[in-house]
């Protein structure tokens, strides 16, 4: 099993401001993980799950990085599109 971690965002898109549900889909990575979100925005998180997101009109680049056990660092990264009103 290959390991790695992968973003799950609902919804990806919509219209601004929107809230958007982020979670970690993590795959054979040793226990225990940390996680660092950058949501695009300038804000961060360090929760393994963040609460609901708020984006306003704009495309932005989520990246999650996880790093596990041994020190290994994943990376993934997921665009939301919160369209403009309008």
């Amino acid at each position: 099993m290959q390991a790695g971690v992968e973003i799950l965002a609902m919804p990806r898109k919509g219209m601004g401001p929107m809230k958007v549900r982020l979670e970690p889909i993590v795959t054979g990575l040793r226990e225990p993980v940390r996680f660092k979100w950058y949501f695009g925005d300038g804000e961060e998180s360090d929760a393994g799950i963040p609460p609901p997101h708020e984006y306003l009109a704009g495309m932005y680049s989520v990246v999650l990085e996880a790093v596990d056990a041994s020190g290994r660092r994943y990376t993934a990264s997921v665009g939301i599109d919160a369209a403009s009103p309008g």
